[in-house]
């Protein structure tokens, strides 16, 4: 039942439905009673489906202790952490409050870098990935994909064939 009819007791006349409307009923008591009663009955649906859904969000969330510090916006609250989170900023919104669960994927290979006396790094070209060339108007200009010793496959860089087989000749003798 649409609310304009559980209001009203008619259908709605919009200009896509003008059927006829019928006999006319004066307004009296026992028509606003009526009305009366099609408004709780809606009003009460309308309540079951938000108790339903508020129990539906309600499933991944429980009951967690924190000791809260001071509320900066309505929302947002700046918590006591324990020291094991001392890394993590500690304002946080009410629905980000959930616990984490591990996942292994999550960890970051630590390799140390070698670091010099002039606190830099050198980084070493370890092999290439790919070859394929750029043709301009007048000229075809090769190019190299070569991955870097201290970032990962992904984060490969495309270099200019000429100048890497001028700085590491080495690479061009092992196969891709």
């Amino acid at each position: 039942m649409a609310p304009f009819e559980a209001l009203y007791g008619r259908r709605c006349r919009s200009p896509l439905f003008w059927s006829d409307v019928g006999e006319r009923r004066t307004l009296g008591p026992e028509i606003l009673l009526e009305a009366e009663e099609k408004v709780i009955v809606v009003r009460r649906h309308l309540l079951t489906a938000e108790s339903r859904q508020r129990s539906y969000a309600d499933t991944s969330r429980r009951d967690l202790e924190f000791q809260v510090l001071e509320r900066v916006r309505p929302v947002a609250y700046r918590i006591a952490l324990p020291p094991r989170l001392a890394g993590i900023h500690d304002v946080f919104h009410v629905s980000a409050l959930r616990r984490y669960v591990f996942d292994p994927s999550h960890m970051i290979d630590f390799t140390p870098l070698g670091i010099g006396e002039n606190l830099r790094y050198e980084e070493r070209q370890v092999r290439i990935l790919a070859h394929e060339t750029k043709e301009l108007r007048n000229r075809v200009i090769p190019y190299v994909k070569v991955q870097l010793s201290n970032y990962e496959e992904r984060e490969a860089t495309w270099e200019p064939e000429t100048v890497m087989r001028e700085s590491y000749p080495d690479l061009f003798d092992a196969p891709c």
